[in-house]
């Protein structure tokens, strides 16, 4: 089992937390919707990760109920949340490539719809088939508990596969146009100088399709073998108000589970890494940072012009009378 050390993890958590936001700045100001959320959740997904692996470094205590209760609905949204924002850039996409008209309002709309609204709708339906209120594991944190239950996949399993396939449905469709197109694309006002950003975008979202679709089929495919018949309501939450502390040799020992744990707090580093890759190294990213380099350049210049008037103003008349004196002091 792929079993790196947990502070390891923990700098790369945080690391994928600084470099998720770092273009949020420039997206924001030209209103890419699709990946400030991508940003934002890539973000928080980290964020969240980097805390639970810091307080639970070594132990497995109930030390925090309530920000678990927080961490629960964060990693239910992380299940979509990524790939719904990779939807919303893919149409986006679509949408230049074809030439559609839209109104901005209405292409937002949408996108905040598919961006936020789709992962708050999975964190509530989810509630439906959460088995306890969470479970804690070492060196991992507060954790998601499921019951395996036939309503668990649509709620739950399904989601992130269902919009992998439709946003490489988008994906497809729009390779398809710029290929056959490309030509007449050249023509549309902006939409040269933009050609390599989109390509970047288009980019990592196949990425992240390539990577969702088959991990989900798989984990759909795996717990079908285990799955039980749906009783009722009160019993799947007979036991919610219960917490499971597992130590790090316990659920290190199921070299399947604990596949599944590493692959899935892993993942959001790498989603980050390959965002800051393809988004983050652009021209349009590069000409952002040279003005932010040169902005603080131009900064430290002005503060050490101020500390060396400040310093002659101080030391002058020390330096006039010791002149004055011939190097003597009385």
């Amino acid at each position: 089992m792929f079993d790196p050390p947990n502070a390891l993890f923990s700098a790369c958590s945080f690391l994928g937390f600084i470099i998720s936001i770092i273009p949020l700045y420039w997206h924001w100001e030209a209103q890419n919707a699709g990946a400030c959320l991508y940003m934002f959740w890539c973000a928080i997904a980290n964020l969240n990760q980097f805390i639970n692996s810091v307080v639970w470094n070594k132990s497995a205590l109930n030390y925090a109920p309530v920000w678990c209760d927080i961490s629960m609905r964060l990693l239910i949204a992380g299940n979509v949340s990524l790939i719904s924002a990779s939807l919303c850039m893919t149409r986006r996409l679509y949408s230049v490539a074809s030439y559609a008209k839209y109104s901005k309002r209405r292409e937002l709309s949408i996108d905040l719809s598919i961006g936020l609204g789709i992962p708050v709708l999975s964190m509530v339906l989810t509630y439906i088939v959460q088995g306890r209120r969470f479970d804690i594991y070492e060196e991992v944190g507060c954790w998601l508990s499921l019951v395996n239950r036939p309503p668990t996949y649509p709620l739950f399993y399904a989601w992130p596969l269902v919009l992998g396939l439709v946003s490489g449905g988008f994906g497809v469709a729009t390779v398809y146009r710029v290929l056959h197109r490309h030509r007449s694309l050249r023509g549309v006002a902006n939409y040269q100088d933009n050609f390599s950003r989109h390509v970047r975008v288009l980019i990592l979202s196949c990425a992240d399709i390539i990577c969702t679709v088959p991990l989900s089929s798989y984990f759909i495919y795996v717990n079908l073998q285990g799955i039980t018949p749906w009783v009722s309501w009160s019993d799947v939450h007979a036991q919610f108000s219960s917490v499971w502390q597992l130590p790090s040799v316990v659920w290190k020992a199921e070299p399947y589970y604990g596949s599944v744990l590493q692959v899935c707090r892993w993942s959001n580093f790498l989603c980050a890494l390959l965002f800051f890759a393809t988004i983050g190294t652009g021209e349009e990213a590069l000409r952002h940072y040279c003005g932010f380099f040169q902005a603080i350049g131009t900064r430290l210049r002005r503060v050490g012009l101020w500390v060396t008037g400040v310093a002659r103003r101080c030391f002058r008349p020390r330096c006039d009378f010791m002149m004055n004196s011939g190097g003597n002091e009385v």
